[in-house]
């Protein structure tokens, strides 16, 4: 430890608290000399075996020449007399280096003092030798306090204008000595200034240091900077003052960016309040845009973002084209989103003609996601055609944009590519979907990625680990999106143990969502498929029929095709051959896609294998053929071996339905593959039902 060029060779350890012979060994090492009990024992006791106190207090006792009156009581106590102990230029030189923080270079500190020694380089050399400070093993040239303690007691003992004085200081030799550095981290010198209560200046630098790091995905340091923008603010004005509701807004995307968002809608709201009252219309037109995009993660609030994003749009004057163009793509997206498509679709095409002047990336590629946001039947013939082509022109402007977007960009892949039947696609969307989630540790992106891995899991029929999946996804979504999370959990579990023959246990919480939403019908079909597959035919057919009361008029949103095959399935078991001709016309769009919910809840294979059991309980014996031929083509291009089954049992229904010799010998063919399938990935349900054909 004694080296001639100092402790630069020295390495951070974090010790625990010692024990009396550890206690007796640092004395040695410090005095010099072997300690007698009775020292080990008043150490041990005033010190607590805290290893700095152990070694300042033995210093201190070594120093008086033995145990005596001038033995400091407490750590600050012994510290401060370690302070006291060098010279006044030294220890002016260790308070204005406190200022700094606890590593320090010497051009910033003679800086930032008024009247700095003449010999710095004598005062730094001075507090090595006392112990209180060393060279830096990691950047040349500096320093570091031995200890955060030392550094924070010298810090403590200046006055409080002083301190305010020097941190001032500190700032303005930062933004001259390191300007180039400031203007990249501007949050080096926000902390000073805030420190110096200089609050406007701390507001601006604030500001920028959170800007950039939402534009890097930096969650949680946009998240603190962002707090120190508010607080900043704060100091300036009043709630609707403009430097609060900025503050507002970029804690809620802060807030956004960290997965937390329904503390960065209430957020954005507040701030969307505050600026319509305050007449900002540039800033209720800022919070109002970044509240839609933030309802439309939370997949919530879409009315409410549309009302406000057009007070915005009516206020605006018009040569603000950039935040007219960013209003209609958010106008655009929530329309899609609540299936108003004709809305959706207008105002898409006036945004992507002003963004394509604008060179407005981010606007373009908000509206191109609504291409792929409406269900498939909703979707425009050339959209349905060129679904490839538009997907390659969307992942384009998705690469000019962040990594946030370039997520969602990927998440859209991968649902594409499910409903598609792209196996391919779904594996490579999912990647690199993961990718930039892990990257950026993005926990909205990441309880996607997750749902995403439940979703893939139950297409390999690997139903442990697809539960495993969406226990943990529902865990984060909770945290990141609230409570209407359940809905993916809810369909993913409920997939799960459809196959697993456990419906009965998932029933409960259906009927529970049920009641919570009594004019919400989503959940009815598949309550009445329970019913079903439980053997309870009347209540299954009575939730059939009210819904053909409506004129089968259900909600085309992310569930449509999913809820079109529940109510096949129903008319396939009760034998209710009245509708079925009903959910065949409405189905058929998805002949040669697969049944998928939303982006990556659940893909539960080909959608013809529906269909040709329903054609098939009409007696339409040859289309149910060539159905039952695509779905089985479908379910093998997604490398889907329940699915696969699952449309080999469905087909062997049907042979047998028919009745022909040639056509019992296909069944128990096919029977017998799927039986081996459903036993191997543990299908309880098909299995028990290939079981008893067999039998």
């Amino acid at each position: 430890m004694q080296k001639t060029e100092g402790d630069s060779h020295v390495q951070t350890l974090h010790l625990g608290r010692l024990d009396a012979e550890q206690v007796a060994h640092l004395v040695q090492r410090v005095s010099g000399r072997d300690p007698d009990p009775e020292l080990v024992d008043l150490i041990v006791d005033k010190t607590d075996g805290v290893p700095l106190f152990v070694e300042e207090l033995t210093r201190a006792i070594h120093e008086t020449g033995g145990v005596g009156v001038n033995v400091p009581s407490s750590l600050s106590g012994a510290l401060m007399a370690r302070l006291d102990a060098v010279s006044p230029d030294a220890k002016q030189t260790a308070l204005a280096a406190s200022v700094i923080g606890r590593e320090f270079e010497p051009a910033l500190l003679a800086a930032s003092m008024p009247e700095a020694p003449a010999e710095l380089d004598t005062c730094l050399a001075e507090l090595c030798r006392a112990g209180l400070v060393f060279e830096s093993g990691h950047h040349k040239g500096h320093y570091v306090f031995r200890h955060a303690l030392i550094r924070d007691t010298a810090y403590q003992s200046m006055l409080s204008s002083t301190r305010k004085a020097q941190h001032a200081n500190v700032a303005r030799a930062l933004m001259k000595l390191r300007s180039a550095e400031i203007e990249r981290r501007p949050e080096l010198a926000a902390r000073h200034l805030t420190e110096a209560e200089d609050w406007a200046a701390a507001y601006d630098r604030w500001r920028a240091a959170t800007e950039m790091a939402l534009s890097r995905s930096a969650s949680q340091e946009a998240l603190a900077n962002a707090t120190e923008t508010l607080k900043a603010a704060q100091k300036l004005g009043d709630e609707k003052s403009p430097q609060t509701i900025v503050g507002n807004l970029l804690l809620g995307r802060s807030y956004d960016s960290a997965g937390r968002l329904p503390e960065g809608i209430a957020k954005l709201k507040e701030a969307s309040d505050a600026a319509r009252h305050s007449g900002r219309t540039d800033l209720a037109a800022d919070a109002a845009h970044h509240f839609a995009d933030s309802c439309m993660m939370a997949g919530q609030r879409h009315g409410q973002a549309i009302s406000l994003c057009f007070e915005a749009l009516d206020s605006l004057p018009p040569t603000d084209e950039v935040r007219r163009c960013r209003l209609m793509a958010q106008i655009a997206r929530a329309y899609m989103f609540i299936g108003d498509f004709a809305e959706g679709t207008k105002y898409g095409q006036q945004c992507m003609e002003l963004a394509a002047r604008l060179g407005d990336h981010k606007s373009r590629f908000a509206v191109m996601m609504t291409r792929f946001g409406a269900p498939f039947v909703a979707r425009q013939g050339e959209d349905r055609l060129n679904w490839r082509k538009n997907l390659e022109s969307m992942h384009e402007v998705a690469e000019k944009l962040g990594n946030i977007d370039q997520g969602r960009d990927r998440t859209l892949s991968l649902f594409v590519g499910a409903e598609m039947a792209d196996r391919q696609l779904v594996d490579t969307s999912l990647k690199l979907l993961t990718e930039i989630s892990d990257k950026d540790n993005h926990r909205q992106l990441y309880w996607v990625q997750i749902h995403a891995r439940a979703m893939v899991a139950i297409l390999d029929g690997d139903f442990e680990r697809a539960e495993t999946y969406a226990s943990e996804a529902v865990k984060i979504g909770r945290q990141t999106h609230g409570a209407h999370v359940e809905g993916v959990y809810g369909v993913q579990m409920f997939t799960i143990r459809r196959e697993q023959a456990r419906l009965h246990e998932v029933a409960p919480v259906i009927k529970r969502l049920m009641s919570d939403s009594p004019g919400e019908t989503s959940w009815k079909p598949g309550f009445g498929l329970i019913a079903a597959e439980l053997g309870f035919r009347e209540p299954a057919e009575r939730i059939l029929n009210e819904i053909a009361d409506t004129g089968f008029d259900l909600p085309q949103d992310a569930m449509y095709s999913t809820t079109l095959s529940y109510l096949a399935d129903i008319c396939v078991a009760v034998e209710n051959t009245h509708h079925a001709q009903t959910v065949i016309d409405k189905l058929l769009p998805y002949r040669d896609l697969t049944i998928t919910a939303g982006a990556t809840t659940v893909c539960t294979g080909s959608a013809a294998r529906r269909l040709g059991a329903l054609a098939a309980a009409l007696g339409d014996w040859d289309t149910a053929d060539d159905l039952f031929e695509t779905a089985i083509q479908v379910d093998t291009a997604m490398a889907a071996p329940p699915w696969i089954a699952h449309s080999q049992a469905a087909r062997a229904w049907a042979l047998r339905r028919r009745g022909r010799a040639q056509d019992l010998r296909s069944a128990l063919s096919l029977e017998a593959e799927a039986l081996a399938t459903a036993r191997e990935l543990g299908m309880v349900s098909l299995r028990s039902k290939l079981e008893g054909s067999a039998s």
